[in-house]
């Protein structure tokens, strides 16, 4: 038997790389070499690679922005195998946003042996939002109130892109005092970070006080030159609340001659802005006697002028005769000369009064009532024969034939209570009888009065 020697390729000693390695061995003695033979070596890694990632990173946002632009760097990355190919969810240079990213990475190497690693990018907000106030303000106090309800517009913006919240001290669209209002507004972001600005709110009073003067205000003057008057003081309010004295250009109880009389009156607020008002004073003499009476009631009967006329109206005041003592009555008398009569044929007699009709219309329009008494005496007469005639007539012209009975009802006065002479008739004079017989009464229709003119006709003896 002869010694032999094995060789390979490549040796024992050599480091095989990972993969399929084939080896190729042969023997050979003295004198022979044996004929090859082959093997293969495989080389397998299932070491994973190692990956080390940066710490947790805490950014600020960049100055007027949303993000933060960061650069990092792994740490650390080998292979045994020498190569191993590395993949992040981030790229190393970003624009972070503003919350928390977790960034992860993976080492892969040619055995497909992976190894993954993570951290944290922590994106916060420091910067503060902007708010700018609006301008300082002056406002006038709203209609009939002490205060002005005042909105306005506050502009703000923050990094974050969100709309910060904004609180005003006081709150917008209050109601604000007369006088000057510091308003102080704060921004606050979703990051809690604030800011603050102020601004000023005048508020003015330019209202003027309220006065409410009497329409008009008419005073009686007793047969005298001038009257002290009174009226009613007018009331002033203001939206303050505040409102000073009424002052008139007349004090109350001022004495005022015969016409009109302007009365301005005013009253100044607390902040120096005034109110007027105006209403006439109108002067004038007693209406009716009755309104002397009511005045001055311990006036004798007697002669007083009177004006019951309307202010503007063109007649003239009058003097009259009063019955104070009694009922304030107003008389009126005419001139007109009665008497006897004894004839057949017709009498028409014209009424002349003391006064113009229009004066004595304008009396019986502003009585509360008014009468005028008619008498007439007949002897042997008679009145309603179908060839007599009694009637009179009223201020428009139109002939009556009610004979102290109400407007319409013909006949005299005893027919209204039966008691006339002779139960068929209406009047006393229509029974003709050899003695003197009365029919008398008042007409007191306002409209009709006074009587014009009288109209008789017929065989008559009467005495009016």
């Amino acid at each position: 038997m002869y010694d032999y020697e094995v060789f390979c390729s490549p040796g024992q000693d050599h480091f095989f790389v990972i993969g399929i390695n084939q080896v190729t061995c042969y023997a050979k003695d003295s004198f022979i070499k044996s004929d090859p033979c082959d093997f293969v070596v495989e080389i397998i890694d299932d070491q994973p690679p190692v990956i080390q990632c940066p710490p947790n990173i805490t950014l600020l946002t960049d100055p007027g922005n949303a993000t933060s632009l960061h650069e990092w760097a792994l740490l650390d990355v080998y292979d045994n195998s020498n190569y191993a190919s590395t993949t992040c969810s981030s790229s190393m240079i970003s624009y972070f946003p503003l919350r928390q990213t977790e960034v992860m990475c993976s080492a892969l190497d040619n055995s497909s042996n992976v190894a993954i690693c993570n951290f944290y990018i922590d994106v916060i907000d420091q910067e503060s939002p902007d708010i700018i106030c609006p301008d300082n303000q002056t406002l006038v106090t709203d209609v009939n109130l002490p205060v002005a309800t005042v909105v306005w517009n506050t502009s703000v913006s923050d990094n974050s892109g969100y709309l910060p919240t904004v609180v005003c001290i006081p709150s917008n669209g209050s109601s604000f005092p007369i006088g000057k209002t510091i308003v102080n507004c704060t921004a606050i972001d979703f990051a809690g970070n604030t800011n603050d600005c102020n601004f000023s709110i005048t508020v003015i009073d330019l209202e003027e006080p309220i006065l409410t003067c009497p329409n008009q205000s008419i005073a009686i003057y007793d047969n005298a030159i001038s009257i002290i008057a009174s009226w009613p003081l007018p009331q002033a309010w203001d939206n303050t609340g505040m409102v000073g004295d009424v002052l008139c250009s007349a004090a109350n109880s001022t004495v005022f001659s015969l016409g009109w009389t302007a009365i301005t009156c005013n009253a100044t607020d607390g902040y120096d802005n005034t109110g007027l008002c105006e209403f006439l004073m109108y002067i004038h003499n007693p209406m009716t006697c009755w309104d002397i009476m009511v005045a001055e009631p311990e006036f004798p009967n007697g002669i007083y002028r009177i004006d019951p006329t309307k202010p503007g109206d063109d007649i003239d005041a009058f003097d009259v005769f009063c019955l104070l003592n009694e009922t304030g009555a107003t008389v009126i008398y005419h001139d007109t000369p009665m008497g006897n009569y004894s004839r057949h044929g017709t009498v028409v007699k014209d009424i002349n009064y003391q006064f113009a009709m229009n004066q004595i219309v304008a009396l019986i329009d502003v009585s509360h009532k008014c009468r005028q008494f008619v008498n007439m005496d007949t002897y042997y007469t008679t009145m309603n024969h179908r060839y007599s005639v009694k009637q009179w007539m009223q201020r428009s012209g139109h002939w009556m034939r009610n004979w102290g009975t109400p407007t319409g009802v013909y006949g005299c006065t005893c027919s209204l209570k039966k008691a006339c002479s002779h139960p068929g008739y209406v009047c006393n004079g229509d029974h003709r009888q050899y003695i003197w017989q009365t029919d008398e009464g008042y007409l007191t229709d306002k409209l009709t009065l006074p009587v014009r003119k009288l109209h008789i006709q017929g065989k008559l003896y009467y005495h009016l």
